[in-house]
C-alpha cells in the first residue's frame, strides 16, 4: 500500500523530466561554460543550522548581482574615477535626481505633518517608500 502511494507522488509529470534532460543536453553543447556554471549552481549545497542541506540561494548570492557591482567597478576604474573625479554615471544619475525632486518634497511635507506623532502605519510607509524609492535601474 504504501509503495503503491510513493509511486502516485510525483513533483513533475512523467514528460517534464524528459523534457527538462534534453534541454540540458541542448544547452550543454552549445553553451559548455555556461552550463557548468549550472551545474555546479544546481549542485550547490549550503550549510544550514550545523547540518548540511539544501537550500534556495538568497537574492544577494545570486551571481548576477555580484557581476553587476564588479562591471561597474571595472567601468570606474577605467575611467580613473578617483583620480579625475569623473563618474560615468553622472547624466543616468543627475536625470534621477532631477526627476525624483517633487517626491522628495511631498516626503518631507509627510515627515513634517506628523513629527512628533508617528504611528506604526506612518513608519511602516515611510520605511516602505525609503526601501523601494530606487529608480536607477528602471
Amino acid at each position: 500500500e504504501i509503495q503503491k502511494l510513493k509511486g502516485s507522488i510525483r513533483v513533475y509529470p512523467p514528460i517534464w523530466k524528459y523534457e527538462q534532460i534534453a534541454e540540458k543536453a541542448a544547452l550543454k553543447n552549445d553553451y559548455e561554460g555556461v552550463y557548468n556554471a549550472f551545474e555546479a549552481w544546481e549542485n550547490a549545497s549550503y550549510i544550514v543550522g550545523g547540518e548540511e542541506a539544501i537550500k534556495p540561494p538568497s537574492w544577494a548570492s545570486l551571481p548576477g548581482l555580484w557581476a553587476e557591482m564588479y562591471a561597474y567597478r571595472r567601468v570606474a576604474d577605467f575611467f580613473e574615477f578617483k583620480k579625475t573625479q569623473f563618474d560615468p554615471m553622472y547624466n543616468e544619475k543627475y536625470r534621477i535626481l532631477r526627476k525624483s525632486v517633487d517626491t522628495v518634497e511631498k516626503i518631507v511635507d509627510m515627515l513634517d505633518e506628523h513629527r512628533g506623532s508617528w504611528s506604526l502605519e506612518t513608519l511602516t510607509d515611510f520605511l516602505h517608500v525609503s526601501t523601494w524609492a530606487t529608480t536607477a535601474d528602471s
